[in-house]
């Protein structure tokens, strides 16, 4: 259900609406943005398969109903990470990595950069060469 909802909310957005989205506002969304990402760690660590696909589409619906925060690159990357690696949806997955990496370079920030591209480069990797994934790593 989560999935089909997330889907829906984002039908029809051109990628330049979602990167022109207003900022988010509203300081108990930009926590529970917060709140998300380290949880998305937490389940990572106890193995918590099924748990795991639910931050990303909250960090993308709470980002699509409050704006964009950060944050919400990181949703969208491990949004895309989600579809092109657990779904084989990998067209439309690597389309939200280049929508995070977008908003990075929009909204930096640099408590969260790290993180949109760390998850960004799990699909790059699969879908471009290796050197153009590494890009974001060299200084």
């Amino acid at each position: 259900y989560q999935l089909d909802h997330t889907k829906t909310l984002l039908a029809g957005l051109s990628d330049e609406t979602l990167l022109n989205y207003p900022a988010m506002s509203i300081s108990s969304k930009i926590m529970a943005m917060e709140l998300f990402s380290k949880q998305f760690i937490n389940y990572t660590f106890t193995g918590d398969c099924n748990a795991m696909p639910i931050i990303p589409l909250k960090m993308v619906q709470t980002s699509l109903t409050y704006g964009m925060s950060p944050l919400s690159g990181v949703g969208f990357a491990l949004f895309g990470n989600y579809l092109a690696l657990a779904k084989g949806e990998v067209e439309e997955g690597y389309r939200y990595v280049k929508i995070a990496l977008s908003l990075m370079k929009r909204m930096p920030s640099i408590a969260h950069d790290s993180e949109i591209m760390y998850y960004s480069a799990h699909t790059r990797i699969r879908v471009e060469p290796i050197q153009s994934a590494n890009e974001h790593y060299i200084v």
